[in-house]
């Protein structure tokens, strides 16, 4: 039986950036377009929109028929991450503020004796032998940390060097707001976010991390996504599945609202 690998971690390796996006609609018809469409990875949002677990073990299995990585983001808790895990996610992330919300995400995905995680695995792999697995393990299933909660604003330095944690991600909405900007027009493009979002990254990437952003699909976006590419950034998230399609009706809508008839009411 082949097993597959992580397709984020491997094309990294070979030099690549990745693109994915947010599968926020739980629809495996959104993931089989964001495979046809050329991404790398879907991201499922556990935490914001809410999975039974059959949900999240149908995205995911589709993503593995289309050749995407799939990525979960959950609640930091230990059964949620090894639910995540055992339905067979290759990459979970986590909110986080603190080193203690850190070392609970870490040692909920890491077997002993770096983490807790329970001796059990997804069903995919009952067969390997068990030094096999942990190997293929270690290697294919990423922890990433997602920088978003207020205390982020005092802790960064030291969560982004955090051991045995394989991505950073920078919250930008989130930590927009933590320092006091949020409804301030477009709060994550602010000077003061984009200085801090900018001394993350780098302590990040100079930690040895790979770091994941994120990106709205217009053209600020494709700026942002250009920019940290040169900067050394190989993960990037754009929007998501229902933002995308509001997008492309709201722009159909917009050119063509010219040919539409007007009907008089009087």
């Amino acid at each position: 039986m082949r097993i597959v690998t992580n397709g984020i971690r491997d094309a990294i390796e070979s030099g690549r950036p990745v693109l994915g996006s947010f599968i926020s609609t739980r629809s495996t018809q959104a993931v089989e377009m964001a495979a046809l469409g050329g991404l790398d990875f879907i991201r499922i949002d556990a935490y914001k929109n809410w999975l039974n677990p059959e949900q999240q073990n149908a995205l995911i299995h589709y993503a593995y028929s289309m050749g995407l990585t799939p990525w979960v983001r959950c609640k930091n808790e230990p059964w949620d991450i090894m639910q995540a895990i055992d339905n067979g996610a290759l990459v979970v992330s986590m909110k986080i503020g603190t080193p203690r919300d850190a070392d609970i995400a870490i040692n909920a995905v890491r077997y002993p004796p770096v983490g807790t995680r329970e001796p059990s695995r997804p069903k995919r792999c009952a067969h390997m032998p068990q030094d096999e697995y942990i190997s293929w393990y270690n290697r294919n299933v990423l922890v990433g940390l997602q920088l978003e909660a207020p205390a982020v604003i005092e802790n960064w330095q030291e969560l982004v060097a955090t051991d045995n944690a394989d991505i950073i991600e920078y919250g930008k909405g989130g930590l927009a707001a933590a320092q006091g900007l949020f409804g301030v027009g477009p709060d994550y493009l602010n000077p003061k976010n984009l200085a801090f979002e900018e001394r993350v990254v780098d302590a990040a990437l100079n930690a040895g991390k790979q770091v994941a952003m994120h990106h709205f699909a217009d053209e600020q976006g494709l700026l942002r996504i250009e920019h940290w590419i040169t900067r050394g950034v190989m993960i990037h998230i754009v929007d998501s599945d229902a933002g995308i399609l509001e997008k492309q009706y709201s722009g159909l809508v917009a050119k063509l609202g010219t040919l539409r008839p007007t009907i008089s009411t009087q």
